[in-house]
């Protein structure tokens, strides 16, 4: 027969094991919101990046006007500054 009774560690080695939990569940905030969210300091500079990243990407379809007027004027008035 195998029971708890036989192994004489088992008691103490699960009360070892659940002491770091009970201390989990012993932390309360006093004011806690109801649906608030703590989410990691990190991932707000994750999603800075992202915008980041995604703002730089933009920026030759945001200055590609302005180079192919740059060509039209380079090729209107190739005659008059290249002699």
């Amino acid at each position: 027969k195998n029971s708890v009774k036989n192994f004489p560690v088992a008691p103490p080695t699960a009360a070892v094991t659940a002491a770091p939990l009970a201390s989990f569940a012993a932390t309360q905030d006093d004011d806690y919101v109801y649906g608030a969210v703590a989410a990691p300091g990190g991932l707000g500079l994750a999603a800075g990046l992202g915008v980041l990243a995604i703002i730089t990407a933009a920026v030759p379809v945001l200055l590609s006007p302005g180079e192919e007027a740059f060509n039209e004027m380079r090729d209107r008035d190739e005659g008059k500054w290249r002699k």
